[in-house]
Formats: C-alpha cells, structure tokens, sequence
C-alpha cells in the first residue's frame, strides 16, 4: 500500500473510530446486554485497524526523515478516548454479570430454605403416623410422666434389662393403664426438647438426660421404632457440637435414637460439666479433716 493510500485509509478509520466512540453513550443507555457486548467488540476491532495503519504510515513518515511526534501523540490521544469507552462497556458488562450471580444465589437459598422447610414437614408427618394413630390429641393430652427408677449396672449386659426392663413395664401399665397414651407422652417430651445453639454443657448435659430417659422408656415399652424418624430434627437440635457426634460414623444419617443417646452420653463424658472451684476445695478440705 502506497503512502497515499494508507495516509487515507487511517483518515477514514479515524473519523469511523470516533463516530463509533460517540455511540457509546447511547447504547449504554439503553441497558441492553447483547448490543453493549457487540459495541465493545466494534470498538476494539477499530482501535487495532487505525493502529495498525498508524504503524504503516509512521514507517513510511520515519522513512523519509520526518518528526512524527506530534502527529504520533494526536493519534495516541483518540485511541486513549476510545480504549476509556472500552472500558465503560467492560464494566457495564462485569456489573450485570455480578447481579445475574446475585439473583441466581438468592434463588439458590431460597430453594435451599424451601426444601429444608419441606424436609421438616415430612419428617413431622412421618413421625406423627408411626407414633399413633390418634395423633391429633397428642397435643392437648396431659399425661404425668413417671420417674423411670433404673437399676444401677454393675458390668454384666443382663443386670439392667433383666430387672429395669421387666420392672419399669410393670411400673407404667399399673399406674397408667393405656399404653398408647404412654409412648404419646415420651414422645411429646423427645419432640419438645429445646434447641440450644451455643455448646453449652450444662444445657447439653441436662438434654442428653432427659432425651435418654424418654428414649430408655420407649424402649422398655418396645415402641422406639415408631419414633426413630424424629433423630434427624433432634440432631439439629445441637447445632454446635453435632459435627462432633456423627464424624466418627460415616453412617450417621442412618441413626435411630439409641445411637444418638450413645453418641450423646460419649460428648458428655468427655465434656464433663465443670465445678466451681469452691466445692473443690471443700472437698479437698474434708478429706483432709477426715484423715486428720
């Protein structure tokens, strides 16, 4: 390409890169993502043609000893406009992009909350059919629970269920009569427990005890079965210390409530509940009169 030549093609694609430039307002302010995407790359095709034809012509310019300073500089100066407008677009572009990622992780957790809300509902129906059949007087019913006396263990499997089983049987029908109205009133006491957020071991301490009482009673009736669905929604029910119960057991998901009571009491035997220092020390000090 002669001098001539090139000297008006980069006239020409000057005045298209600054036409193209003054659109850049207008498009943006239509707020159209497809239109804006399509600007940015007319831009950027234009910007490298007029310096590519810049490149030929300062060579020739150079070639017969001319001072391109200036002219170079003017150039430089439009195509510095035209890259600011590419930029405008970039970030038009980035921020509609951020918002789409926004409004698909808002409806993300929406449909998170909206399955677990689901699961739960399940989880109570399901428990509310093996429980009993006449469900729908569980709350209003009244029923004093009694104080499961159990024996102490002494080592051998067959102390406890031998005795406490056959007793504690004994015990509940003589005083109560109606077995269904029993295991409702166990089952209201594990589906009533509390949710305590923070690792807590007193409130922790006293939730095992009361969960393993329900769950020992249950079972001495034979009617645990009908109530293992509700060991999920009792899990989260500890939300600080339940990574600490199921990590050991890759089948956790799988528990009945005799495994949540087992996992429970191992927490609290290695978090015992601690004791103020003052009955420490009179103890200590008992001890030490005794031996005096």
């Amino acid at each position: 390409m002669s001098e001539t030549n090139a000297s008006t093609a980069l006239e020409t694609k000057l005045v298209q890169l600054q036409l193209t430039t003054k659109r850049t307002d207008g498009i943006l302010a239509k707020s159209e993502e497809e239109p804006i995407a399509r600007h940015q790359g007319t831009l950027r095709t234009v910007i490298g043609e007029v310096d590519k034809l810049r490149l030929t012509v300062e060579a020739e310019k150079l070639g017969r000893k001319e001072d391109t300073t200036e002219w170079s500089e003017e150039i430089d100066t439009k195509i510095s406009e035209a890259d600011s407008h590419v930029r405008l677009t970039k970030e038009w572009l980035a921020e509609k992009k951020r918002k789409l990622e926004e409004m698909e992780n808002d409806e993300k957790i929406k449909f998170e909350v909206k399955l677990h809300e689901t699961k739960v509902k399940l989880q109570d129906e399901h428990i509310l059919k093996n429980t009993s059949q006449t469900s729908k007087t569980m709350i209003g019913m009244q029923a004093k629970l009694p104080k499961l006396v159990i024996s102490k263990f002494n080592g051998s499997p067959m102390d406890w269920p031998s005795e406490g089983y056959n007793r504690a049987i004994s015990i509940l029908k003589d005083k109560f009569g109606k077995e269904s109205e029993i295991v409702k009133g166990y089952t209201r006491e594990i589906l009533g427990l509390p949710t305590i957020q923070a690792a807590n071991q007193k409130k922790i301490h006293e939730f095992s005890d009361k969960l393993s009482y329900c769950v020992q009673a249950l079972e001495t009736l034979d009617k645990l079965d009908g109530v293992n669905g509700a060991v999920p929604m009792t899990l989260d029910k500890l939300p600080s210390i339940r990574g600490d119960l199921v990590r050991t057991d890759p089948e956790w998901e799988k528990w009945t409530f005799t495994k949540l009571v087992e996992a429970l009491n191992q927490w609290c035997r290695r978090n015992p509940i601690d004791k103020p220092s003052e009955l420490n020390d009179d103890s200590f000090s008992s001890k030490r009169r005794d031996k005096l």
